[in-house]
């Protein structure tokens, strides 16, 4: 068997300096086998995780995604992104979702 711990952290965002903003959720997800907890303790040390996802939730709510990537920011491409910087540093990261509540749009992006 295995477990599926998620992380999920809200903000407002924008795609484009002219956007109307919307309410974003990051969701962020790390499985693990049965065999892998820890006698002591979890397998995912969460507050360190939620810490992690709440500092680039805040990245993508500071200001229009236009402005902070150097790539068009279409939710494929911020959700692969946002990934990318995470899979360093989370051990056995399953996924990374992108919310746009206001739309009810979900992107998930599976490393």
């Amino acid at each position: 068997m295995s477990f599926v711990v998620e992380i999920t952290k809200a903000g407002k965002a924008r795609q484009e300096e002219s956007a109307k903003s919307f309410e974003l959720v990051v969701k962020v997800g790390v499985a693990f086998a049965d065999k892998q907890l820890k006698k002591r303790g979890p397998f995912v040390d969460t507050d360190k995780l939620a810490e992690l996802v709440a500092a680039h939730a805040a990245y993508l709510s500071s200001d229009a995604w236009s402005a902070l990537f150097k790539f068009k920011p279409t939710y494929e491409l911020v959700t692969k992104w946002l990934a990318e910087e995470l899979k360093p540093h989370v051990k056995q990261l399953e996924y990374v979702e992108l919310e746009n509540k206001t739309l009810g749009i979900v992107t998930q992006y599976i490393p």
